[in-house]
């Protein structure tokens, strides 16, 4: 009986205090002012380089660690000791060795276990000039905390120059090797300004802020035996790596010169959260009349589904890019489309679903012809109400203009519904599946639905 009782609490505190959400406050709706997401006289340009590809994705990790001078700060969601993981801990050891003060953040999540149980992150946070925190740690007794998570993933190196987006630190997002990647994107962002840009100084703030949550707790260890063999083994990774590793983070060329770059933010504490970052994306969109969403997948409640009903009826064409079905890595978020699609072409959408080598991972939202939105956020309750998220909104009609040609090639890899019927893209690849992933498929559809609100 006290077995039962101790499962009905862990069950029903998970599924009950989350069920419902926030509405955006008066203050919020009141104090939101689009205007101030373009270019306004005495704006500082920054320079701004989409990565799409993974390969290079890592490679920018390991130039903008070495061009470090005094401080980085890297935060992740998910972060693993595999092939890539250890070639970014190597770089970020490597900065620890020449002085650099090296603050790494991660979600708990995962983290708890990948970090705990490395002998290379052991040896990483043995360092003297290394802080490693996790954020919001499980605790049993509160089990509605276990799904409040750090979604962010971001690194700042000196307070001038970061990277923004929605990789993970592990080798499904980053390298050349080791089979699938996931399809994703990041900006890195520069500026000529000597005390750094306005956008860095706001992600700098709110790195500032959630470093000292109450809820990121310090890992710690001493230097022995295992840490000692780890950490030489991290330098003699760092010392093999190619010289392409070593280059400038950037060339001056391949940058567009934004007129405005702004953080969007919500509330970094574990709580049910105000949809603050969801308020500005769909009051953005309503400004826009040719909006383009790219998102692994929706899973929309009422209140979402009523803002893109507001969205779609002001603007002439809103086309959404997601997997298809069989294409995604998340089934929770895949078996829900299947339940929901119905429900979500009723909204007035285009949607493509995505067929290609590899799942889509990558988050934007393009706005008309100049504003793009790219970052962490889901079209999900999860990204709206309880993970951490941050989206940078850019004005900037080069990088627009790229992000929408990216999104025309993979809608060409998509099948879209129309008049009854699917269309499909010039070159979908539809992928097999299996009759195992299939009765999966048909279980997770039932499953799902009273958690829906939580995956």
């Amino acid at each position: 009986m006290i077995l039962v009782l101790i499962l009905l609490y862990l069950s029903l505190g998970t599924l009950i205090p989350l069920a419902w959400h926030k509405k955006p406050t008066a203050e919020t709706v009141d104090t939101f002012d689009a205007d101030r997401f373009y270019r306004q006289e005495g704006d500082l340009p920054e320079q701004v380089v989409c990565i799409d590809d993974p390969q290079d994705a890592l490679l920018r990790r390991i130039r903008l660690i070495e061009s470090a001078k005094a401080e980085i700060f890297y935060c992740t969601y998910e972060f693993h000791a595999d092939e890539s993981g250890k070639t970014v801990l190597a770089a970020l050891l490597d900065a620890a060795d020449r002085g650099v003060r090296v603050c790494l953040l991660i979600d708990s999540l995962t983290g708890s276990f990948s970090v705990q149980k490395s002998a290379s992150f052991q040896a990483l946070a043995a360092h003297e000039r290394v802080e490693i925190r996790l954020y919001n740690p499980i605790r049993f007794h509160l089990p509605w905390k276990a799904q409040l998570r750090m979604h962010d993933k971001y690194i700042i190196i000196d307070r001038t120059t970061y990277l923004l987006g929605g990789r993970n630190t592990f080798d499904l997002f980053l390298g050349q090797g080791n089979g699938r990647k996931n399809i994703d994107r990041e900006l890195l962002v520069d500026t000529d300004a000597p005390t750094g840009s306005a956008s860095v100084r706001q992600l700098t703030a709110y790195a500032e802020k959630i470093w000292w949550e109450n809820c990121c707790k310090p890992f710690r260890r001493r230097k022995n035996a295992k840490t000692t063999a780890a950490e030489q083994a991290l330098k003699a990774r760092y010392r093999d790596l190619p010289a392409e590793f070593h280059e400038p983070p950037y060339r001056p060329e391949e940058a567009f010169t934004a007129g405005k770059i702004t953080l969007l933010s919500g509330v970094t504490a574990p709580v049910n959260k105000e949809p603050v970052v969801w308020y500005a994306i769909q009051s953005l969109m309503r400004r826009g009349s040719d909006i383009v969403i790219e998102t692994p997948y929706m899973i929309l409640n009422k209140a979402m589904k009523r803002d893109l009903t507001a969205v779609c009826r002001s603007a002439q064409n809103v086309d959404v890019l997601l997997n298809g079905a069989e294409n995604g890595a998340n089934p929770f978020g895949c078996t829900d489309y299947l339940n929901q699609k119905k429900k979500i072409r009723s909204i007035g959408l285009r949607v493509h679903e995505f067929y290609g080598d590899n799942s889509l991972h990558a988050k934007a939202v393009l706005i008309d012809h100049d504003l793009s939105l790219v970052g962490s956020f889901n079209m999900d309750m999860r990204s709206a109400y309880l993970d951490t998220e941050l989206m940078l909104a850019v004005d900037c009609p080069e990088l627009n203009a790229l992000l929408r040609r990216t999104a025309a090639d993979r809608m060409q890899h998509s099948r879209i519904w129309q008049n009854g019927a699917y269309q499909n893209g010039k070159y979908l690849l539809k992928p097999k599946v299996s009759r195992f992933k299939k009765q999966i498929y048909r279980l997770l559809r039932i499953v799902i639905r009273p958690i829906r609100h939580l995956l």
